[in-house]
């Protein structure tokens, strides 16, 4: 594939790219993460056979940029932390465990939103990918994404009230005295 057509591949997907960056890293870092996804297409452009799996090469490269970029922040957090002590006890993070249960609550959705979910939110194929695999029109994809996260979050909340840190990561559970659920 030629540098204008990797060129090309990435400015259709930009926006795509970006909003895939933005749900998994601050937001001060996904401008640098987008261009450092651009470069690597560049730098790999030659390990790319079918021009037709463009998008899935992208967002595989795109996944290890992410990655490099967490693995580097744990990293050096990890430094910053050995060096200063804290004496301040971190909030316990619910996130792992609320995702086996998420799973149990999305098993009563119809099967074509909790598989849009899926593979979208725990998979990370985009939505794009999502139309690709299931058939769906692009506009048709997002619309079953977005009504499964709505459904989805009806469940969620008729049966437990959650409590999020600022970065949005669970931190408490209550279920709901009116409605209480199994996997909770």
């Amino acid at each position: 594939m030629g540098m204008e057509q990797i060129e090309q591949a990435y400015l259709a997907l930009q926006t795509d790219v970006r909003q895939f960056v933005a749900r998994r890293v601050r937001p001060d870092a996904v401008d640098d993460l987008s261009q450092e996804i651009f470069v690597r297409m560049k730098q790999h452009a030659d390990e790319l056979r079918d021009e037709s799996r463009v998008v899935p090469w992208l967002f595989r490269i795109a996944r290890s940029v992410v990655t490099d970029h967490l693995r580097r922040r744990r990293d050096h957090a990890s430094l910053d932390h050995a060096e200063e002590p804290s004496t301040e006890e971190p909030e316990r993070n619910f996130n792992a465990e609320m995702a086996s249960s998420f799973r149990t609550l999305m098993a009563s959705m119809p099967d074509e939103y909790r598989e849009a979910l899926e593979l979208t939110e725990m998979q990370g194929l985009s939505q794009r990918e999502l139309a690709e695999r299931t058939g769906l029109s692009f506009s048709g994809a997002k619309s079953r994404v977005q009504r499964a996260r709505k459904m989805f979050e009806e469940i969620v909340r008729a049966c437990c009230d959650f409590e999020m840190d600022r970065r949005g990561n669970v931190v408490a559970c209550t279920p709901k005295a009116s409605a209480p659920c199994k996997s909770c």
